[in-house]
């Protein structure tokens, strides 16, 4: 820089070659790196002109180099991101919205490790990037997602009043439906109430289905021989027109077996 441009356009020292003593030349400042000459941190991101021109190689007229919303401090001392890539793992989402609006890893394009990235929870399913059961339903983000094909987002996906979790863990339910086994009764009674098998319409395998021995014949859901007669209740009502809670269906003191089989 000349004397003049020195002492009447930019103001600096005219007698020394490093104005803000930041280590780079006025001359350098001005005409290569476009700083303030007169400052040692020509953006004011506490990250000086002499570590963004020859260290880090980012831009030290701007905060912020790479424009992800994470000013370059941030980037080099606190998430120790890349300065100058806006989005630094390459998932789709820049560093800044990783950091200010998901909570996400900017370093990882998977921050919770799931199986699911970043990006397809953040934009796709709208699932919790840092969370691998964004429900709490006790089954993954990828369970749902790619294996049972449940709402990774409601913890209840058929609305049955058990969560896909225990449908599937416990109960091995459909957790996509509130009535697994189509008998009319659903998921949620046969596990809480009546404490049947949901994927079985005959609980207890005696040839009348649950609905029947719940609703129509009153027998016991979870006892083949509800009154002990040694003939299933299923061959009581389809086969011998016997009542199946009476060992004795007509009385005469003659137990049903015995005048059905002897």
């Amino acid at each position: 820089l000349s004397d003049y441009q020195e002492l009447f356009v930019y103001g600096t020292n005219a007698t020394s070659a490093d104005t803000d003593g930041d280590g780079v030349i006025d001359g350098h400042e001005v005409n290569v790196f476009n700083h303030d000459p007169k400052s040692a941190d020509s953006d004011g991101d506490k990250v000086g002109d002499y570590e963004e021109a020859y260290i880090y190689n980012t831009n030290g007229t701007n905060a912020d180099s790479d424009g992800d919303d994470l000013d370059d401090y941030q980037e080099l001392f606190v998430y120790e991101t890349n300065s100058t890539n806006a989005d630094t793992d390459g998932d789709g989402i820049s560093d800044g919205r990783e950091v200010n609006i998901f909570n996400h890893n900017p370093k990882s394009a998977d921050s919770d490790g799931d199986r699911v990235g970043d990006y397809a929870e953040a934009y796709v399913y709208f699932t919790n990037g840092t969370n691998v059961d964004s429900d709490g339903d006790n089954l993954t983000d990828y369970e749902e997602l790619f294996v049972y094909g449940t709402n990774a987002t409601n913890v209840d996906t058929d609305k049955d009043g058990i969560s896909d979790g225990d449908e599937i863990n416990i109960f091995r339910h459909d957790p996509k439906s509130s009535d697994s086994d189509g008998d009319k009764i659903g998921d949620y009674q046969e596990a809480y109430v009546y404490m049947t098998n949901g994927t079985n319409v005959d609980s207890d395998g005696d040839g009348l289905d649950d609905y029947q021995e719940l609703f129509v014949h009153g027998t016991n859901v979870t006892n083949a021989d509800t009154d002990g007669d040694d003939v299933s209740d299923g061959d009581e009502v389809n086969i011998f027109n016997h009542d199946p809670k009476s060992a004795d269906t007509d009385g005469d003191n003659i137990r049903d077996y015995e005048e059905a089989y002897v």
